[in-house]
Formats: structure tokens, sequence, C-alpha cells
């Protein structure tokens, strides 16, 4: 028998934003996605005889339509799929491209000859790369789907045209004015989000998409080629992107017809009793994070810190990390991104070196008592690596991303990070699907101001931006070694929050394997951490009581903290040894849940 948990339950505090979660948990399969339609639709498939890989994609394109600010066609995004029948573990990269026209300097105002502000750089033709999400959806589906593709795109065209009630997340961004004034500018976008006094359209009022109903009906019976990458629909994209008013950008229809998936061979380094898999490049820092932890002495172990039981103001009775597990995984964070924002990017380093036991032994030999301030990256040359010298850059990145989680009937798991970057991506729509902003993950200055060396996130044709996407699968660590080979899949995890999803993410392998809570209470617990910008640690706003600030401040030193909304997106899934069942948990931040069936 089938049975799911009643989404209504999920009902946001109106003073908070904070969505109560159930716990879920089945023998038979899961479905984790950040909107309860979505949710229900990968449900729906998998019922049907779907496999994780039809289930993804009617998620997805369900996601297109209620949680358009965040993922759609329109986007791009990293997934690592376990195929458990034949014990395979792979990943794919569908992240955005810069078009061929693009020169570094992209993002520079010719008249100052100076970097953009974001805002300049976001909001027009300049910012969209060439989406990848709908050609990663057809290319791991005519290697692992089930299901006719047709039939995937059946319950988002049905809810296109029969209509959603707006939820609480997205008719609060419509009105805020971070996202107002822009999103009014686009012909289409004002038409779709708001009425015709410019009012913006409000939580439960019903929002059909008829255009993107036509579009994902052209799809399912031509292929993302002919449906999508040629045609007429390219030949709009291309039009909205060249044609806008005041910041026009380079894409053509050359750019969207040469676009490729890149099959890349995921990434995997042993913490503790488990190996963490995950996508590369992006998920080297996830990686490096967790090593930095596992290379520490016993007296700085984060394991022997569990957290406390605290009442927090306005959200309850929650675990909270002790004040030396928050220094030391800021720390830890710190040094990691550190190398990230020198030598990440589209590029094919020897990233092994960066999680060699020596080295991490030498980074984590960095972490004391008192704060590093701001951490130096490692000691690699660019000859190293690339033959090159490069520079720190930073780039502009924004939670505004979805993930989604799932294990099916056989055993196979996705998990899959998507986005279109910032909150409404570009803010152009093109056929009732927005186009995303990637282009600005790229560093807006090309070099170093200081010597002139060149920054490894520079803007280039044909580039693929810097990113943070890290959908992570956990295996069991094997001990057998008659068993070697045959992999335990533990947990499917990733999250949204653009720079700091790798440190949700290792938040949460930490709390749930080291400290022993469940995976939803690691979900509740505060964020935090550090992306190694202006010697700052991140602090979730709201979430930590005065006491603990003065003890990070006075003994560890930790005189930058930045207290931050840290909107992040988790969603995941994990087996729990004693039960024999997967337990689902998502981030009670956004209104996502789990289904699961059950036998």
């Amino acid at each position: 028998m089938l049975f799911y948990k009643k989404y209504c339950n999920s009902t946001p505090e109106v003073t908070s934003g904070w969505y109560k979660k159930e716990k879920y948990t089945s023998k038979e399969f899961m479905v984790v996605s950040a909107h309860p339609l979505a949710t229900k639709a990968g449900y729906d498939i998998i019922n049907i005889g779907g496999n994780a890989i039809d289930s993804m994609i009617a998620v997805q394109l369900v996601l297109n339509l209620v949680e358009p600010q965040s993922s759609g066609i329109g986007g791009g995004s990293y997934l690592i799929y376990f195929d458990k029948k034949n014990d395979k573990l792979l990943s794919f990269d569908g992240r955005e491209t810069a078009p061929s026209g693009v020169t570094e300097k992209l993002f520079f105002n010719q008249t100052t000859n100076q970097p953009k502000t974001f805002i300049e750089a976001l909001v027009g033709g300049s910012s969209v790369g060439v989406p990848g999400t709908l050609k990663l959806m057809e290319h791991v589906h005519s290697q692992f789907g089930k299901l006719p593709w047709k039939q995937l795109f059946q319950p988002a065209i049905k809810l296109c045209i029969d209509g959603f009630p707006i939820g609480n997340r997205l008719a609060t961004m419509l009105a805020m004015e971070k996202y107002k004034p822009f999103l009014l500018k686009d012909p289409e976008s004002r038409k779709f989000f708001y009425n015709s006094d410019l009012t913006p359209k409000k939580e439960g009022q019903i929002l059909k998409n008829v255009k993107l109903a036509k579009v994902f009906q052209r799809i399912s019976l031509l292929g993302s080629d002919a449906g999508f990458y040629n045609g007429e629909i390219a030949s709009k994209i291309v039009a909205k992107v060249k044609n806008h008013p005041t910041n026009p950008g380079f894409l053509e229809m050359e750019d969207l017809r040469k676009y490729q998936i890149k099959s890349t061979t995921p990434i995997c380094h042993d913490y503790q009793k488990n190996t963490v898999c995950t996508t590369r490049p992006s998920g080297i820092i996830l990686l490096q994070i967790l090593g930095i932890l596992d290379s520490l002495p016993n007296k700085y172990r984060i394991e022997n810190l569990p957290p406390t039981l605290e009442n927090i103001d306005n959200f309850g009775k929650y675990y909270q990390p002790t004040t030396k597990a928050l220094h030391i995984f800021s720390e830890a964070s710190k040094l990691a991104f550190a190398d990230r924002n020198r030598y990440l990017a589209d590029l094919d380093l020897n990233w092994d070196l960066f999680l060699e036991k020596k080295y991490l032994k030498e980074r984590s030999a960095l972490i004391t008592e008192k704060s590093l301030g701001q951490a130096v990256a490692g000691k690699f040359t660019r000859e190293q690596l690339l033959g090159n010298s490069f520079k720190e850059g930073h780039s502009h990145e924004f939670p505004c991303t979805s993930h989604i989680s799932i294990v099916d009937k056989e055993g196979n798991s996705v998990s899959m990070t998507t986005s279109i970057e910032n909150g409404f991506g570009s803010t152009l729509m093109v056929e009732g699907f927005l186009l995303n902003n990637q282009l600005t993950d790229f560093s807006f200055d090309p070099y170093d101001v200081k010597d002139q060396c060149s920054v490894a996130n520079k803007v280039s044709p044909n580039k693929r931006p810097r990113s943070s996407m890290s959908p992570t699968l956990v295996f069991k660590k094997h001990e057998d070694t008659s068993n070697r080979g045959k992999r335990s899949l533990l947990m499917s995890i990733g999250s949204a929050g653009g720079p700091t999803i790798p440190l949700t993410i290792a938040k949460s392998i930490v709390a749930s394997m080291n400290w022993g809570i469940t995976l939803q209470d690691s979900f509740n617990m505060l964020n935090f951490g550090s992306i190694n910008q202006n010697a700052q640690i991140l602090i979730e706003l709201g979430r930590i009581n005065k006491t603990n600030i003065d003890i990070l401040k006075n003994q560890y030193g930790h005189e930058n903290i930045n207290y931050l909304e840290l909107s992040t997106g988790l969603q995941g899934i994990m087996y729990d040894d004693k039960e024999k069942c997967w337990v689902g948990a998502s981030d009670p931040r956004k209104e996502g849940i789990a289904m699961v069936g059950c036998c």
C-alpha cells in the first residue's frame, strides 16, 4: 500500500515564515523538493512505474511553474545519480555557459571603466547564460529513464492550465522592493506576476501559465533540440536577450544550438565512517570543509562537541551548536573558501591535490583557539595546477536556487541542485519562463588590482561561471574488503543558498552523522560558517543568544560577525539503520515537503 503525508499540514508561522515539518519515513521510496505540488508530481510518477530520473524531471517541471523565482528551463543544474543495480555513480554538469561573443569586460561600465554594480549587471540581457537544465533532464532520461519523455510533462502541463494557489514565499517576494521594480520593467513578467493596477498577485490567488503549458507541450513532443534550443523558442530567447533596451546581451542562436551537457566523474572523499560524493568542481569546497574537520587533533574534534537544546525566540526549542563547534566549523570553512576564491572556476585543475591527506592536515593545523581573521589560500602554484598564474576573485552569488532529492523503489537515487541564480533570475520572461542571470556568478573584474594577474573566475567565451551548487550522495565506507564495490547509500542531500550551500550541507552532515540528531533537526539548526570575505563569520539572524555572541567575540576573537537571513533550502533523505527505512527532511525556512511510499 502507498501513502503520503498531507502537505497541507506544512503551514508557515505568520510572524516568522517558519514552516513546521513532520517526520517522513518509508521503506519503499521518497521524494523531497521545495514545493508540495512539485513533490507530489514526482511521487505520482514513481507510483505509476517511473524511477528516480523520471520523478526528478516531473518535479523540476512543476517547480518551474510554482517556484519560478528559483529554477526552471531558463536556468542550469548539477546532478549526481546512483544507479543501484549496476552500482554506478555518475554526475552531470548542466551549468549555463557564456555566449561566444562575450569579453572579459562584460560587466564593466563603459563610461567609468570600472566594474558595474550587481544591479547594473543583473537586469537585462548581458547576464543571461545559455540554459542547461532542460538539456540535462533529456540527457539523463535518454540513459536511465523508464517512462516516456512525453508522459513526464503531463503533471506540469495540467497545473499550468488549471492553475495553482500562490504560496506565501512567492507572494512575499513579489511584493519586495528588491525584485518588484525590475519585474515591472519586463512586459511579460509584469503581466504574469502583477495585477492590472501593478499590485503584486497575492497569496492564495490562482496563477495560470498557459504560455508555459504550450512550451512544455512542444518540448514533450519534439524534444529539447527542436522544441527549445532551435526554432521558435530559441529565436524568442535570443531576441529577448539581444534587444533589451538598456542592457543587451550577446546570446546567439548558435550558442543555444551547440550547448552540451558535461558528463563528469563525481568527486568523493572519505569522511570518518562514510564516503561523501558530489559534483565537480563546485563540490570540492564541501569536501574540503569536511576533510579539514576530519584532520583536526582530538581537542578540536567537532564530533566531540554535541549541540544543546535551547529555546529560540519565535522559533521554539531547537538544537544549537556550542560556541566552540561554531568557531571550529567557521575556521574550517574559511580555509576551504580561501582556496575556492583563488582557484575555483570552470577549469580542469587537479582537484585531488586539495583533498590530499597531507594538505588537509596542514590546513587544519592553522585552526587554534583564536580566529584566523581572513584566511589565506593554500600554497599551490598555478604552475602546479594548470600552468598559469591566477589571483583571488569574488563573484555575486545569491540564494535563489532549489534542490531535489529522490530515492526510488529500486534504490536508485538522484540529488540535483537547480537554479536561475538571483530571485527571478534576470527578470526577463520568455513564453512563461524566466531567463537566468548566471553570468553574474563570474568575477566582474578580470584582473587582480594589485599585480594585474588574471582572476580564475573571469568572464570568457563559452565558459561556465563558478558555482557553489553541491548535490551530494553519502555512502557507507567499505569496511569489508570482500564487499568492496557494492555501495550502500546513506543520504541524498543538497541545498539552495548561493555561496553558503557548502556550509549548510556540511553542517547537516556533521549534525546528523556525528552528533546523532535527526536529519530534520539538523536542517532546523541555525545556519553558520564563513565564506572568507572580510574576515567575517556568518550567523543566521535571530537564531543565537547574546551570551554565545559575546563568547565568539571575546574568547575566540571573531570581531566581524555578520547576522544574515541566510535563506537556505535544504532537502534530504537519510537511511535509518535501526528502523531500516528512509527518513526525509525539508528545510523549515521554505515550504517544501517529502512524500513517501510504503510497503
